[in-house]
């Protein structure tokens, strides 16, 4: 018969072993790999760099340049190269530790720059090519370029940028692509890779933007007019009033604030040379 332990009994026993936990070893992936390679390659760098402001930017001219001719030569090795190298420069000059680098979250750096992102942003603009002239591939620029044979003042934020491509209308009394006159585009690539052998910045950024435009060929783009913001804002408060007839709802304040704004945005469209009843003809 099984002899019954007592709670005493229980408490006063030794305690079971326990198999110390393996450690499982976790696998990266091929991304997670390369990111971290990266990371190293960045820091390696970083100990050859000079540490004065001239200094960082001679260097990264050089280095803008060798990433411009690997683009145009379909070197991925080397555009992946100038671009670790470049981001090395800014993360330099922002002052970034390797434990910092390693651990994540907003580093503090050596108090030179808000965050990493303006290390960035001080020396794109610290290279950036003379406004009008064609820019190398990742160089910050504003220049001219066509899309969908519309003449654009395009902005390009290079290599560091989000978006990267801000495109604005130069010719208002023609078609566009856009009735604000404004459309952004992602032109940015998060790994420095570019497809634009055998081009030059410009020609690579319109090649991009029809692209989008168009999803790549499968949609036709439709043209229409664009408008200053106050124009379209007199066009959408007319289509508001006439549809929902809210007008007689209005304070006497409030409606006259209305007719001001209403018939100031007509004065500005006479003054401007601007055919009311076009804009008008546009609304949706």
């Amino acid at each position: 018969m099984m002899q019954q332990l007592s709670m005493f009994d229980l408490m006063m026993a030794p305690p079971v072993p326990h198999a110390t936990p393996v450690q499982t070893k976790v696998k990266l992936s091929p991304w997670q790999i390369e990111q971290r390679d990266n990371r190293l390659a960045r820091f390696a760098y970083r100990n050859t760099l000079p540490s004065d402001d001239a200094g960082m930017l001679n260097r990264a001219s050089a280095e803008l340049r060798a990433y411009d001719a690997a683009v145009r030569k379909a070197d991925y090795d080397g555009m992946v190269a100038s671009g670790n190298r470049l981001k090395a420069i800014g993360e330099h000059a922002f002052g970034l530790t390797q434990a910092e680098a390693e651990k994540g979250g907003p580093p503090d750096g050596n108090g030179n720059f808000f965050c990493l992102r303006d290390a960035w942003d001080w020396m794109s603009a610290a290279l950036a090519a003379i406004d009008g002239e064609i820019p190398l591939f990742g160089q910050k620029g504003r220049f001219e370029i066509e899309i969908a044979s519309c003449r654009v003042d395009f902005a390009y934020s290079g290599m560091f940028g989000i978006c990267g491509g801000e495109a604005r209308i130069i010719d208002w009394d023609k078609p566009f692509f856009s009735e604000t006159g404004y459309r952004s585009f992602q032109v940015c690539p998060d790994d420095y890779v570019i497809a634009g052998a055998k081009l030059d910045c410009k020609g690579w950024l319109e090649r991009v933007c029809l692209g989008q435009l168009t999803e790549g060929g499968k949609r036709k783009i439709q043209l229409t007019r664009a408008w200053p913001s106050y124009a379209r804002s007199w066009r959408d408060s007319r289509a508001f009033a006439e549809k929902y007839a809210r007008l007689d709802g209005w304070s006497g304040d409030r409606l006259a604030e209305h007719e001001a704004r209403q018939s100031a945005a007509l004065e500005q469209m006479a003054a401007e040379g601007i055919d009311p009843d076009e804009v008008w003809r546009t609304r949706r």
